[in-house]
């Protein structure tokens, strides 16, 4: 994901073309990036205006799944290879319309945000990022 990715995410938002959007991230790319594109996501994502319609969870999850429930009441979801970044690699996906595999991911990553979701009104921001910034690792 790079901050290219996080701009179109956040027109779609603006534009009300997503009404809440839940992004999982694994903890490899969280620490990775938690310097960089990390707190990009934040600040674009989690702006005020957006609030209560933006969560990012962090956990260990590698699946490349979207999906999308549209006013009408219609349930896709999209598979595939490709991260969210911008690559010139040749990538799988499949879309289709299934309420039954939509559920199903709804349901599991229902319980993901649950567990591990990053943004929480009730936490104070600050706090949370000094001990995310502050974590020694043992050999």
């Amino acid at each position: 994901m790079n901050e290219s990715n996080v701009d179109a995410l956040e027109v779609l938002l603006r534009k009300n073309y997503i009404v809440n959007l839940e992004l999982f991230v694994s903890v490899y790319f969280f620490s990775l990036k938690r310097h960089d594109i990390v707190p990009y996501i934040y600040r674009i994502l989690d702006a005020d205006e957006f609030k209560g319609r933006f969560q990012l969870s962090v956990s260990h999850i590698h699946t490349k799944t979207f999906q999308i429930e549209t006013n009408e009441g219609r349930k896709m979801i999209m598979q595939g290879s490709a991260n969210l970044c911008s690559s010139a690699n040749v990538e799988q996906f499949i879309f289709e319309e299934n309420a039954e595999v939509y559920d199903f991911y709804n349901d599991l990553f229902e319980k993901f945000s649950n567990k591990f979701h990053t943004i929480d009104e009730t936490k104070d921001r600050k706090k949370m990022w000094s001990l995310i910034n502050n974590v020694q690792f043992k050999d």
